[in-house]
């Protein structure tokens, strides 16, 4: 996927919330279109930024939850951290239709390169990264071959993901 490259220049752009997804009560997935998103690779994230009527920012970043086959659709899953700045506004009072500003996609040194099939668009992919990321190690350096390998695991490892 040579467009998901990592940009030289990141700007800001507008993403509309099209879905929420509850994954627990904490955990929300939320589902962006964002228009002329220029791809992304499995690894990399985006930084979303709210602004305040009195122009107060405050900045985040969260993984791209998505696979990168839907060009014009992410989805981020964020976990609403009680007294948090950012978290709550995206798990409970952005609405289907609202908008916010995305920065991205970011991450370039550990990413995989190939296409993720593994399961259909709009799902969190966490499941499906241990199976990717051991087909992709033996072509990986030594180091993040082993970085790969012990976050694989305790993915794994983990019941309580979908």
């Amino acid at each position: 996927m040579a467009r998901a490259a990592v940009q030289r220049r990141l700007t800001w752009r507008l993403g509309r919330l099209t879905r929420r997804i509850d994954e627990t009560a904490r955990a929300k997935t939320l589902v962006l279109e964002v228009p002329d998103w220029p791809g992304h690779l499995a690894g990399q994230h985006v930084d979303v930024r709210l602004t305040a009527p009195d122009g107060y920012q405050a900045q985040r970043s969260y993984s791209i939850a998505s696979a990168p086959d839907d060009p014009e659709q992410i989805a981020i899953t964020v976990e609403q951290i009680e007294g948090g700045e950012v978290s709550p506004y995206l798990g409970g009072v952005l609405a289907v239709g609202d908008q916010l500003e995305l920065r991205g996609p970011i991450g370039g040194y550990f990413v995989w390169d190939t296409d993720c099939r593994a399961a259909p668009a709009g799902r969190r992919r966490f499941r499906n990264l241990p199976a990717y990321g051991h087909a992709q190690a033996p072509r990986s350096p030594p180091e993040q071959r082993a970085h790969a390998s012990a976050v694989l695991i305790a993915l794994a490892g983990r019941r309580d993901l979908p």
